[in-house]
Parts: structure tokens; sequence; C-alpha cells
């Protein structure tokens, strides 16, 4: 969804850099979650 965000709003920002800068913090600042933990959630359904 965060890159859908971005390169929908990028179009329409003066401030593409800034854009860019809030996607990255984002990304550092998630928990990363191993593949296993994805298809254990996925399969729970």
């Amino acid at each position: 969804l965060d890159e859908y965000a971005f390169r929908f709003n990028r179009r329409n920002s003066s401030a593409r850099g800034m854009l860019f800068y809030r996607l990255l913090q984002q990304a550092v600042a998630t928990d990363p979650h191993p593949l296993n933990e994805l298809i254990v959630r996925y399969q729970s359904r």
C-alpha cells in the first residue's frame, strides 16, 4: 500500500524527495516479517 501511495502521490507532489524519504523512514521503522510467519498467517484464514 505504501508503494502505491508513493507512486500515486509523486505525480502531484512538488517535494518528491520528501515522499521517498518518508517511505524509507517507514520501511526502516517496521519490524521484519519472516516468510514462514507470513505463510502461517495466510493459511490460518
